[in-house]
């Protein structure tokens, strides 16, 4: 269920993006592996963390995307700790 739902949400933000280009509107989907927030700490995580990425990572990534020249567009991003 989760890989049909990302699935479905990156074909719609491209199904979105070719639709409003014309317009001068950008649209980026931006997927981000582990990030630290509580979500890990209460689903059980804490003893055995995975390698996570910080929310300022992913916020770092977004404000890049936003200032990109008006003729650029990224549409996908994949962002993954290491």
């Amino acid at each position: 269920a989760y890989c049909a739902a990302k699935h479905g949400v990156s074909g719609l933000m491209r199904s979105l993006a070719a639709e409003v280009r014309e317009h001068g509107v950008r649209v980026s989907t931006i997927f981000p592996g582990n990030v630290e927030t509580d979500f890990f700490r209460t689903a059980g995580f804490a003893q055995n963390p995975p390698k996570m990425l910080k929310a300022r990572d992913v916020a770092q990534m977004i404000v890049q995307t936003i200032e990109l020249p008006a003729g650029a567009s990224v549409e996908e991003i994949l962002i993954r700790p290491t």
